[in-house]
């Protein structure tokens, strides 16, 4: 793969003067009809638009690194100090939305090399699974068919008398404590994936010794986002948790072509609606304890992701009409709140609520009976207030409100982390309930 330049931007934003060449336009069309989605867009005068995805699309021997809009804006701030920023709140978000335990002291020498952020994340992957891996590698007993001097395990009494006129050999299966398990292949899958994407010397030179050291992992040909989820974790394969995690993410619907070959052209891309859903529910959930009004600290929280729904309707005898909230909060056999988040870019908080957005909400409150669901928005350059606006259900006597939650800040300092805490615990306590 040729040495890549990379370029910043942010979403919903614009770079003017790209000039992208015809090769690059091919790489960009081939990558969006296989994702199915428009990441970037190429226009008259050289522009390239970004829009609600943020990620690294490498188009050949240039790289473009889309980045949110969630940094602290100041008079004198450059560019690269509004990225460096972006970079480290996108990897919190990842961290709250994916639980892949990212640290503070393992990002900030990274964030200084200017590295883009998914060579941040190929370091982070690389280096905590070294660690890992040398502390031990997890082991499974695996069923192994052989053919030896002595009989060890269970004779295979079939393929035995098919040739019986061998002295001395036997046909055995038994069982060995072995690394090459479906965790590990998985592992090293993306491991193999990553080497040959990664642009940065120091990464390779890691990625290249976990090869060395997981040679006796078979090397699959594809491993699947569904092939590393359905892997169970247990206490003896707890402590890779967040590794497992962080494949995953590696491996999931926007990253696909991670498991295509070997392309100079690829995307690893999120869409920063399902980002921030995540993160919401997540950041309350992680911090509860600090957040939660008295009446709702007895509640169940139960998380889209879980698969909690309710049924709004019955036909032919059968549930349909299913409502799936981001976040609902259940004590005993009522629902005192449903949470909903949305990242969306508004002006004013009286007109963020759009009729779809409503009509959904409406659903949420009739189908649960509950008296108050919240919508939560991000805070924007845009919008300024913050205060709480609602909507009084007539026929329900339920309540539909909206609010606003400032993630321009630096989410993993104590201190951007406290700011968000009472955010949300003065949100949550504003509320009827």
């Amino acid at each position: 793969m040729p040495i890549v330049t990379t370029e910043t931007m942010f979403e919903h934003d614009k770079i003017e003067n790209f000039h992208v060449t015809d090769a690059e336009d091919d790489a960009l069309e081939r990558l969006q009809k296989r994702l199915d989605i428009e990441i970037l867009r190429t226009g008259r005068r050289d522009e390239l638009r970004s829009f609600q995805y943020v990620g690294v699309v490498n188009l050949g021997k240039r790289a473009v690194q889309i980045l949110p809009k969630i940094y602290t804006e100041k008079a004198d701030q450059s560019k690269e100090e509004r990225a460096r920023l972006a970079t480290r709140n996108l990897l919190s978000l990842l961290d709250y939305a994916g639980e892949l335990k990212i640290y503070e002291p393992d990002i900030a020498p990274l964030i200084a090399r200017d590295l883009h952020w998914l060579e941040i994340l190929i370091s982070l992957f690389a280096k905590h699974l070294l660690q890992e891996w040398r502390r031990g590698a997890i082991k499974s007993y695996q069923s192994i068919d052989d053919d030896l001097p002595v009989i060890r395990g269970k004779l295979r009494l079939k393929d035995q008398l098919r040739e019986p006129a061998r002295n001395h050999i036997f046909a055995v299966t038994y069982d060995e404590l072995s690394a090459d398990n479906k965790m590990n292949q998985v592992l090293r899958f993306v491991v193999e994936k990553l080497y040959r994407l990664s642009q940065n010397d120091e990464n390779k030179q890691q990625l290249l010794l976990l090869r060395h050291l997981m040679s006796e992992v078979t090397s699959l040909p594809k491993v699947t986002y569904e092939d590393a989820k359905s892997i169970p974790i247990n206490r003896l394969n707890k402590r890779y948790e967040p590794i497992l995690n962080m494949a995953r993410l590696f491996l999931s619907d926007k990253s696909s072509q991670l498991a295509v070959g070997e392309q100079e052209s690829f995307a690893f891309v999120f869409d920063m609606n399902k980002l921030f859903e995540a993160f919401v529910v997540n950041f309350i959930h992680r911090h509860r304890k600090q957040i939660l009004p008295p009446k709702l600290q007895g509640c169940a929280l139960l998380p889209q992701s879980r698969g909690y729904t309710m049924a709004l309707a019955v036909r032919n005898g059968k549930d349909v009409m299913h409502a799936r909230p981001d976040l609902v909060f259940k004590q005993n056999d009522h629902f005192p709140l449903i949470l909903d988040a949305k990242y969306k870019v508004v002006t004013k908080i009286s007109e963020q609520l759009s009729t779809s957005d409503f009509d959904k909400m409406f659903k949420y409150s009739h189908g649960f009976q509950c008296k108050q669901v919240l919508v939560v928005y991000p805070q924007t350059s845009h919008l300024t207030l913050k205060k709480l606006d609602s909507y009084k259900l007539k026929s329900l006597e339920s309540t539909i409100s909206m609010a606003i939650v400032d993630l321009r800040v630096d989410i993993d300092s104590p201190t951007g982390k406290t700011q968000l805490i009472n955010e949300f615990k003065n949100m949550l306590g504003s509320l009827t309930l």
